[in-house]
Order: C-alpha cells, then structure tokens, then sequence
C-alpha cells in the first residue's frame, strides 16, 4: 500500500507540475479508493498522499478543505512521525495560512518545519521536502516584510543540480528582487528559465514565471508587455483551475 500511494503521490505532484489539476485529482481519487479499500485512511504510510491533494486544494484556491486535509495528516502521522512528513505537513500549512492573511500562524508552523528539519538525521528529510521548506520561508519573509532575510536567501543559495529547483529558485530570488526594488534583476532572473520550462511542458512553473515576469514589466513602465505576459499565463491557468498563483 505504502509502495502504492506513494507511486500515486509522485503523479498527483507530476500532473500539478505539468499544470493539470484535473488529473492530479483523478490520480488522488484512484489511490484514495484503494484506501478505503483496505480501510487505511488513518495509516501513517499513505499520509503524503493527503499532504499532495492538500497542494493541490491550495493551488485552486479552496483553503478550508486544504486544511481539513492536513487535519486528516496530522491523525495519519500520530504514531508515524516520518520527518519529512511531518515537514512538509508545517510547510503545507503555512502556504495556507499566509494565503487567509494569518501571519503569526504561519510563522509558528514555519518554525515547526524547520525545527523538524534541522533535528532530522542525514538522510531523513529528501531534497523535494528541503527545498519546499526553503522557498516557503522565502515566502514567508516576503508575506513579513524582513527583506534582509530574504536579501541574505538570495545573495547566498547555491544553484541546485535539477533544473525544477534551478527553475524553482531563480523564481524566488526574482520575487525577492522584485521586493527590492531591483526590477531588471528579477526579470533576469525568470527570461532566461521561461522557456526551458515551457519547452519541459512545466506548466505551472511557466505560469507562475509569467506572473512574476509581468508585475516586473509592469513596474518598469511597460505596460502592453506586462499584460500580454499576463494573458499568457491565465490563458493557460483558467482551464486548469489555477487560483492561488495569481491571488498570491
């Protein structure tokens, strides 16, 4: 089962990248079912299953089921108490709490994920697990304010060795840059991956990429770019049920 729903979780995550929330529902659905069947839904071996379709509910713009998802991991990991789960459940968490506007929640579980982290053993926390720790504290500074926090992030990551986290940083670091005022930069930091990602059929990094790329253009006067770039990243969102990525 573990094998299982770990296998379905890996596609849920694939199909979210490749933009197509539908899919990833229906792969959760499918797993979900063989769940039930085998009456596991409290078994702390199928929990990353329910943190991915929580994502998912997050990147649709539907925060209380998300949470009640990650309320359901919370009784699956009891007993389980796998790090990176329990790490990406605090992660998880604060993406929806700085999405209701819940800054001193988020921080809280911010601290929780990276107190997991940090007492892990080598080994124990995988390298998706690490970077999405990584670039939610991003965001998390950005959601505060401490942009010295953030200026530190992005003077001092080092570029990762696949080109999803690559793709994944250089959007953060752009929206640092754009907090900051340093507008050519962020644009430097997005044109130069936006195509590999449209050309990898990385469809919500493209979008998010394209988000980015226009408060950029926008903020630099130009205007008519700034919305055609716009256009292109909703144009393929609203299909697909994008809401989070445009609201955050």
């Amino acid at each position: 089962l573990w094998c299982l729903t770990t296998s379905v979780a890996d596609q849920v995550v694939t199909a979210v990248d490749m933009g197509d929330l539908e899919a990833a529902e229906q792969h959760y659905q499918r797993g979900w079912r063989v769940v039930e069947e085998q009456g596991a839904e409290r078994w702390g071996n199928i929990c990353r299953l329910t943190l991915e379709r929580a994502l998912v509910l997050w990147e649709r713009g539907e925060l209380d089921r998300a949470e009640a998802q990650l309320t359901l991991a919370e009784v699956q990991l009891e007993g389980w108490e796998k790090p990176d789960n329990l790490s990406d459940l605090q992660v998880i968490r604060t993406k929806v709490l700085l999405s209701t506007g819940d800054l001193t929640g988020a921080t809280a579980a911010m601290e929780q994920a990276n107190r997991i982290q940090r007492e892990a053993r080598i080994g124990q926390i995988v390298g998706i697990s690490r970077l999405r720790r990584e670039l939610t504290e991003v965001d998390s500074w950005l959601a505060l304010g401490d942009l010295d926090a953030a200026g530190t992030w992005a003077e001092a990551v080092v570029e990762s060795g696949y080109i999803y986290f690559q793709e994944a940083e250089s959007l953060h670091k752009a929206r640092v840059r754009l907090a900051q005022g340093r507008i050519d930069e962020a644009l430097f930091e997005v044109e130069p991956r936006l195509d590999a990602a449209r050309e990898g059929r990385r469809v919500r990094m493209s979008m998010a990429m394209q988000a980015t790329q226009a408060v950029a253009l926008r903020a630099l006067g130009r205007t008519e770019e700034a919305l055609d770039s716009l256009g292109e990243a909703m144009v393929l969102a609203a299909p697909r049920g994008f809401v989070q990525l445009f609201l955050e």
